[in-house]
């Protein structure tokens, strides 16, 4: 199964993807280096009572595949693809760092703090001068979602950025962690939904762009109540038609004052609001452009409906997963990605560039697990064959399961739904190994309360020292979904 991802991580190596809050040298890396009572958190001792207070977390679960009521449109991908390698020569930064090096990706490590930061770069991240006790969490996918149940197919894929700019004040730090103060090793947070949300959204602190070798993204902005997206501005129109579409499960939408072409419907999804129909309110994947005026969008739910002239559009790019896209995806593997912030009052302003690197597959039966996550609260491994994931073609392995505890019903398959009361975030990560265990004390993290749906991420990349000496890393996932009776 092909699945690329891109991760641009300001001030750490990737805290969506380590769930970690940068310093810089630790002046503690374990509760017995703290005198008294106290513990060591993000590299310094603190009183229990406020732990929680200084180590932020940057993720706060990953955004919802193939968006709230998408539908897979008839038909499936398959989940095939050659494995490849991801960059493992690349340099990072304008060669400030190698990408990966001389990784080894075999064996079967549970995550710990005795991995090292590969390709000569430190795990830990260094601040910028100006991000004080802010986290810049910033990350672009090309990621590919299974299917339900055990066919090991994919839903489809598509690129997504995960943008977030957050206050370590915030959030609380992990309730679980192996190894304090480093970027490495397995954590676990729980949120309150309020928490939750801050996660997802963060705060603005200017424009975010992204471009490829072969496409230039709109400008990624901040917007309230629902973070960082990527508009297609010159599609933002009002009224319009929603009509019954070529498919079931399917709708189109006409505006005769827009212009639709391959740019901003490509890989894209539709946001829609104010129409009177409650069910054709959301943001759904176009899976067609049907004519200059006309896109069609998946969204059972929907109904056909002349949209009033308060109802507003616009496409969005960087936003998830296409149905039915099947490889070879959108980023080609030779591609250059680059990440460029401006405007910015917390962060000082930078550019990227990454090597995007190659693809990976993993068996059926490890695809199967990331569909069918366990609460039994015993270990719980995921791996990859030294022949889908060859030594160099990535430094690292990362884990990633989220939980929601609302309830699913009406949603699709892939939709995580905000936290009534409790999300628990579990973040694994190691170098120079292929597969990942997450520990049993961990895994009985998702079995308190009840929760209702668990996603599982399991992806590859490589550390790159970036500007200011700051982490880019890039790398592929694959992810999946558990639905809990």
């Amino acid at each position: 199964m092909k699945l690329r991802a891109i991760v641009v991580t300001l001030a750490c190596l990737s805290t969506a993807l380590l769930m970690h809050a940068c310093s810089g040298s630790p002046g503690c890396t374990k509760d017995t280096d703290c005198k008294s009572d106290r513990i060591c958190r993000a590299g310094e001792c603190v009183d229990p009572g406020g732990a929680g207070g200084g180590n932020a977390t940057a993720g706060g679960g990953s955004a919802t595949a193939g968006g709230g009521n998408a539908t897979a449109g008839g038909g499936s991908a398959t989940a095939g693809g050659s494995a490849g390698t991801a960059g493992g020569g690349s340099t990072a930064g304008g060669g400030n760092a190698t990408a990966g090096g001389n990784a080894t990706a075999g064996g079967n490590a549970t995550a710990g703090g005795s991995a090292t930061a590969g390709g000569g770069a430190s795990a830990g991240g260094t601040s910028s001068g100006m991000d004080g006790g802010f986290i810049a969490d910033l990350h672009v996918y090309e990621v590919s979602v299974l299917n339900p149940g055990s066919s090991g197919t994919a839903y489809g894929q598509g690129v997504e950025a995960h943008f977030r700019f957050l206050d370590r004040s915030v959030l609380p730090g992990p309730v679980l962690e192996q190894t304090p103060g480093s970027a490495l090793g397995c954590k676990a947070w729980v949120f309150t939904p309020a928490q939750a949300a801050y996660a997802r959204r963060g705060f603005d602190d200017g424009t975010l762009a992204v471009s490829t070798s072969a496409t230039t993204y709109p400008s990624c902005v901040h917007t309230a109540g629902a973070g960082y997206q990527c508009p297609h501005t010159g599609t933002q129109s009002t009224g319009g038609t929603i009509a019954n579409g070529p498919a079931a499960g399917t709708f189109t939408l006409t505006d005769l004052d827009v212009t639709y072409n391959a740019g901003n419907t490509t890989n894209r999804y539709v946001s829609i609001t104010g129409a009177a129909t409650a069910g054709n309110n959301g943001i759904f994947p176009i899976v067609a452009l049907a004519s200059a005026n006309t896109l069609v969008f998946g969204n059972p739910p929907s109904f056909a409906e002349l949209l009033p002239n308060t109802a507003s559009h616009v496409t969005l790019a960087l936003f998830g997963p296409t149905p039915m896209a099947a490889d070879p995806g959108f980023i080609a593997n030779s591609d250059m990605v680059g990440i460029t912030l401006s405007g910015s009052t917390v962060f000082a302003p930078f550019s990227a560039t990454t090597d995007i690197g190659d693809d990976f597959t993993l068996e059926i039966a490890e695809l199967n697990k990331l569909n069918a996550v366990p609460l039994d609260g015993q270990p719980f491994t995921v791996g990859c064959t030294a022949t889908n994931c060859p030594n160099g073609s990535a430094a690292g392995v990362m884990l990633e399961i989220t939980s929601t505890d609302t309830t699913t019903a009406g949603l699709s398959a892939f939709t995580m739904p905000p936290p009534t009361m409790r999300q628990v975030v579990i973040r694994c990560a190691a170098q120079g190994v292929s597969s990942m265990t997450v520990p049993a004390m961990y895994m009985g993290q998702l079995t308190v309360g009840s929760p209702r749906r668990i996603e599982a991420t399991f992806y590859r990349f490589n550390p790159m020292l970036g500007p200011l000496g700051q982490f880019v890393s890039a790398g592929h996932a694959i992810r999946g979904y558990t639905n809990v009776p």
